[in-house]
């Protein structure tokens, strides 16, 4: 009995571990993904905040159009 429950606990380690490896990097994967693309958004938002601040577009376009 104590042979089949090492056995059995075995088994499951071997099914487990990699499993939650994966979900782990899996996981990690989709943070890094959603970190990247915020900073990606604030970065153009900013972007054009400042590029609007300097060279207005309603200054640019002429008043006769």
């Amino acid at each position: 009995m104590r042979d089949l429950r090492k056995s059995f606990r075995r088994r499951l380690a071997v099914l487990v571990v990699p499993g939650g490896l994966m979900l782990g990097t899996s996981c990690a994967e989709s943070v890094r993904e959603s970190v990247v693309s915020g900073s990606l958004g604030f970065v153009e938002d900013t972007t054009a905040a400042v590029l609007e601040a300097l060279f207005p577009a309603d200054a640019l376009v002429p008043e006769g159009e």
